[in-house]
C-alpha cells in the first residue's frame, strides 16, 4: 500500500487548532504532530495512534464486514493483520478501542472513508495481493 501517500492525504484532518490558525479546538482530535498525524489517543498511555494503523483497521473492517469491537478483537489474534497495520512484532494488546475507530471515521468523513477504501482495494487489485 502507498502508506506515505495515504498519510499525507489524511494528515490535514488531524492538525490542531494552533496549526490551523484558531479553528475551534473542540472540533479536532488530540495530537499536535502533523508529521505523525494522529487519529486520537492510544489506549491507556495517551500515545498517538498512527494513520497507517487506523487506515489499515478501516480496510480490514470493510474487507471482513466486522463491527468496531469485533475488528479490535480479531486484530489482536492475527499477526498478518498486525504486520499490514505497521507492527514490527506481534502484540496481544488491542491497538485501540472501538470508540477510537468511530472517531477516526467521523474525523475523515464518510466520503473520504469511501474514497480511501476504494483506493486501497484498487491498489490491492493492481498489485494482486
Amino acid at each position: 500500500m502507498p502508506w506515505s501517500l495515504i498519510e499525507s492525504v489524511l494528515a490535514p484532518h488531524f492538525l490542531t487548532a494552533s496549526q490551523l490558525g484558531g479553528v475551534n479546538e473542540a472540533s479536532w482530535p488530540a495530537g499536535p504532530k502533523p508529521q505523525n498525524a494522529l487519529a486520537g489517543l492510544g489506549a491507556g498511555d495517551n500515545a498517538p495512534l498512527p494513520i497507517r494503523l487506523m487506515t489499515a483497521l478501516l480496510y480490514l473492517q470493510n474487507a471482513y464486514s466486522l463491527d468496531d469491537e469485533e475488528l479490535v478483537l480479531r486484530w489482536t489474534e492475527n499477526v498478518q493483520w498486525q504486520y499490514f497495520s505497521g507492527q514490527d512484532f506481534y502484540d496481544p494488546k488491542p491497538p485501540c478501542n472501538a470508540a477510537q475507530i468511530e472517531r477516526f471515521r467521523d474525523v475523515i468523513g464518510k466520503s473520504s472513508t469511501e474514497e480511501l477504501l476504494k483506493a486501497m482495494v484498487d491498489t490491492a487489485k493492481t498489485t494482486r495481493i
